[in-house]
């Protein structure tokens, strides 16, 4: 059922319209593409573009490359008065990320920031009747200001951030051993669903659900040692307007998954109140590991928590299961409709552009789409141009797949790698060009497929591949949400490949 909606544009950061319609649709996104075109314009959402829905069902789009706003709102209401909110743009290309030196950062939590370090067990506690012991802060070292002065020096005792792209703590900014107090519970499992394996924001942020919700367990304080292994900082500038902070910290293997969140809600609320002076616009991603890495992690982290102040409270999951050598599988999705599927996807995909390497490209659609749309096995392929092959790089729902190469010429994969939009097969065990041995998944020569070829300016870097072994089968609706989501990505991949180059 369609409905009269009023679409107006401005320059970006301005509240004066330039320019203004009234069309007839079903729902924004149609809106969207009516209205421009109504008032000369052409496309819908534009690329990079920052999407916010307002209250009464009006949305807000920020084009940063084309430095406008646009309005929709149904055309009976007003308009619903801009929120000053972050315009989520593509993160600078600039300086490439380094890892930090690993080294103990330990502090002993003040007592504003006790409670936010205690939030994740501390609201399912009863009440103890007599006093728990404190634990004693050991002596730590003073670290040295350089070029502060006194009054600074005295306000904080905070790292230095520099305005840069990837900011590492240096050997001239020591920092003093820490050590962070956790309260402590018996790890009561968690949920079946796989979550994110990295920080991954979600477009519809959902209330933390911590896995220890017994109420019963004594909770008992703890000194656990938390250590730094990879940070990175994006300060805002005229094409970035996000103020970004990622960290990735190591915890003693034996913590719980409660205890582990413990330390990352201590770490945001420290960051936190590092950014507080700072306008709207804040993004913290946090994520929590048992083991020590280097290039990639053995597994994933305990806990991930992703903090956007124009979202409100963060978004905490836990990817790491207890099982371990069970393979991945995919709950089904709650169900969506097409426009809410793609404003998700929309939205989600902004973050792209905080990672740092193809391989977390893959991971990230693969994650993004087992939210989006329900499938049995899902495998993202990275293409190697000097052996002309797709290699599984990240697998989902299936054992064995990883690491194998085919030859991009192969089957339905070199079908769809010549094609531009996304190859659905409803019954693969009909489809003659379908090479199970080589291409599908093991113990599957039926059910239904989709291919998508990740690409861009006509260059192949990697393909999707989602599979079901059973009704219903793949949508055009589903079509077109992974052809958005692989162009997305494969815009990532020319982007990664251009810098590569310039260097």
């Amino acid at each position: 059922m369609s409905k009269r909606w009023r679409i107006e544009v401005s320059a970006l950061g301005s509240d004066e319209t330039k320019a203004e319609a009234t069309v007839e649709a079903a729902n924004w996104m149609t809106a969207l593409k009516a209205g421009r075109a109504a008032l000369g314009e052409s496309g819908g959402l534009p690329p990079g573009a920052n999407l916010r829905h307002e209250s009464g069902g009006s949305v807000t789009i920020h084009d940063a490359r084309e430095r406008k706003t646009y309005r929709l709102y149904p055309a009976e209401e007003g308009p619903v008065a801009p929120a000053a909110v972050a315009q989520a743009a593509a993160a600078p290309a600039g300086a490439p990320v380094r890892k930090a030196r690993p080294k103990t950062i330990a502090y002993i939590p003040s007592e504003d920031l006790a409670p936010a370090l205690h939030a994740a067990t501390a609201a399912t506690q009863p009440a103890q009747p007599q006093p728990v012991a404190q634990a004693q802060p050991v002596a730590q070292p003073q670290p040295t200001i350089i070029g502060a002065d006194a009054p600074l020096a005295a306000k904080s005792n905070k790292k230095k951030m520099a305005m840069t792209m990837a900011y590492m703590p240096g050997d001239d900014l020591p920092v003093a051993p820490r050590q962070v107090v956790v309260s402590g519970q018996a790890d009561v499992g968690t949920a079946d669903t796989i979550q994110e394996e990295a920080p991954l924001p979600v477009a519809t942020p959902q209330a933390s659900s911590s896995p220890a919700t017994s109420a019963e367990i004594e909770p008992t304080l703890t000194e656990v040692d938390v250590e730094l292994l990879l940070s990175r900082d994006a300060e805002p500038n005229e094409e970035n307007p996000l103020r970004y902070r990622e960290r990735a910290y190591v915890v003693p293997p034996t913590l719980s998954a409660a205890e582990a969140e413990a330390v990352a809600r201590g770490e945001l609320a420290a960051l936190q109140a590092e950014l507080e002076p700072f306008p709207t616009g804040k993004y913290v991603s946090i994520a929590v590991f048992d083991h020590a890495w280097d290039e990639h992690p053995a597994r994933p982290p305990v806990v991930t928590l992703d903090w956007k102040d124009w979202h409100g409270e963060p978004v905490v999951t836990f990817p790491l299961q207890k099982d371990t050598g069970r393979p991945l599988s995919v709950a089904p999705a709650p169900a969506m409709d097409q426009g809410e599927r793609l404003s998700a996807a929309f939205e989600a995909c902004q973050d792209l552009f905080f990672l740092e390497k193809p391989i977390d490209a893959l991971d990230f659609s693969v994650r993004l789409l087992a939210e989006l749309l329900p499938t049995d096995a899902t495998i993202a392929s990275l293409y190697d141009i000097d052996t002309n092959e797709l290699r599984a790089a990240t697998v989902l729902g299936v054992d064995g797949v990883a690491g194998r190469g085919v030859s991009a010429d192969t089957g339905l994969l070199g079908a769809a790698a010549h094609e531009a939009v996304a190859l659905r097969v409803h019954d693969l065990a009909a489809e003659p060009r379908f090479d199970a041995s080589v291409e599908g998944i093991p113990g599957m020569k039926g059910g239904a497929a989709l291919y998508m070829a990740i690409g861009h300016q006509g260059r192949l870097y990697g393909m999707l591949q989602l599979f079901r072994r059973s009704q219903p089968r793949f949508s055009r609706h589903d079509a077109e949400l992974v052809r958005y989501v692989s162009e997305q990505v494969g815009e990532f991949m020319g982007q990664f490949k251009t810098v590569q180059a310039r260097r």
